[in-house]
This record gives structure tokens, C-alpha cells and sequence, in this order.
């Protein structure tokens, strides 16, 4: 029996390992991240605050470049400081997106002019904000999960 639980102790801590290792930030849902990356972080027995882990938390945000090079030019110097920046710089990310898509807001109206290394905000719309041209399009539904 204990040769069972030594070995079922490391595949478990595998596992976990794999799965931060695939844990991916997508925007906007930087909470869930945050959770799931903990979570992780915890099975595998990282300690919270180790340069690992923030190397780590880096890596999953990558998904949104962006983002993560807007987060490492804020300096972070521990684990607790870069979560609250990526927090920041997600939720300002929302904010401008959320300004730029409301149609009472005259500052964004126009979207700005970008030189060739430039990339603009991907638009955010949801069901009040969506524009008239995209009204009653078919949406592609994939049902070979089924």
C-alpha cells in the first residue's frame, strides 16, 4: 500500500505541474487566472512568494503580451505586487475598452493612428454595445462535442 501512495503522490504533483505549466490568462477574466493559477501553485507545493512562482505567473499571461510587458514595466517586486498589478493593468484594459465601445464618449470615437509596431485593442462588445451591422448574423456553433 505505501508503494501505491509514494507514487500516486508524485503522479498527482505531475499533473499539477503540467497544468501550470499549460495555465493560460484570457482576457478579461484576470480573477479566474489568479484562482486557478493559486490553486495550482499550491498542489504543486510552490511557495507563493518564490521568483519560480512569479516566473510562473508571467508565463500564463504571456497568452496576452501585451498585457504582461505592461505589468513588467510596473517593476513588481514580489508575488502579492505583481498580482495586484496584472489586476491593474487588466482592469484598466476594460475600462479604456469598455470607453471606446460606449457611444456617448466622444474621446474615443475615433480609433487612434498606430505606427507599424502598434497594436490596437481588439473590440469588445457585448449584447448593449454591439454594432447595428453585426445585428442577426449567424454564429458559429460547434457541435461535434455533443
Amino acid at each position: 500500500m505505501r508503494f501505491k501512495e509514494q507514487f500516486a503522490d508524485l503522479t498527482k504533483q505531475e499533473i499539477a505541474q503540467a497544468a501550470l505549466n499549460q495555465l493560460k490568462f484570457q482576457f478579461p477574466h484576470i480573477n479566474q487566472y489568479v484562482s486557478d493559477f493559486e490553486m495550482i501553485a499550491r498542489k504543486v507545493e510552490y511557495s507563493i512568494g518564490s521568483r519560480e512562482t512569479m516566473n510562473f505567473f508571467l508565463k500564463g499571461l504571456n497568452s496576452a503580451p501585451d498585457i504582461m510587458e505592461q505589468v513588467v514595466d510596473k517593476n513588481p517586486t514580489d508575488y502579492y505586487d505583481l498580482k495586484a498589478k496584472a489586476v491593474l493593468v487588466v482592469k484598466n484594459r476594460q475600462l479604456l475598452c469598455t470607453m471606446r465601445n460606449d457611444t456617448n464618449t466622444l474621446m474615443f470615437q475615433k480609433p487612434p493612428q498606430c505606427s507599424d509596431n502598434c497594436h490596437p485593442f481588439p473590440p469588445c462588445f457585448n449584447s448593449l454595445n454591439v454594432p447595428l451591422s453585426m445585428n442577426n448574423l449567424p454564429v458559429p456553433i460547434d457541435l461535434s462535442r455533443g
